[in-house]
């Protein structure tokens, strides 16, 4: 795929034209956030996970990409309540756990 390649531009021009046909398909969308990341279009990439949330409000990765985008432009209280979210979430202990351990990491302890 074109993620698994790092063609990340090419990546967001498919997933964005597949989604103005497919627009609830939340696999895509989730991608599609993803490549956007890559390229430092944090606020589109949350905005992509964010959509993915709104149709599948249990996805965790969805939470801890979110959590990945919003504190990549400083917005450590967001990014904890999406992480705290994740953990909630999340049902293997040992995933669980390093999702709390980011949530301590972005607080400093």
């Amino acid at each position: 795929s074109l993620l698994a390649l790092q063609r990340w531009p090419e990546a967001i021009t498919t997933y964005e034209r597949y989604l103005t046909l497919n627009p609830g398909n939340t696999a895509a969308r989730f991608n599609l956030g993803l490549a956007l990341f890559e390229v430092d279009r944090f606020a589109d990439s949350a905005a992509a996970f964010q959509a993915v949330l709104a149709q599948d409000p249990s996805n965790v990765g969805a939470y801890v990409n979110l959590a990945n985008a919003v504190g990549s432009m400083g917005r450590y209280g967001d990014a904890v309540r999406a992480l705290q979210r994740a953990a909630e979430l999340e049902r293997d202990p040992a995933a669980r756990e390093a999702i709390l351990a980011s949530v301590r990491l972005i607080l400093g302890h």
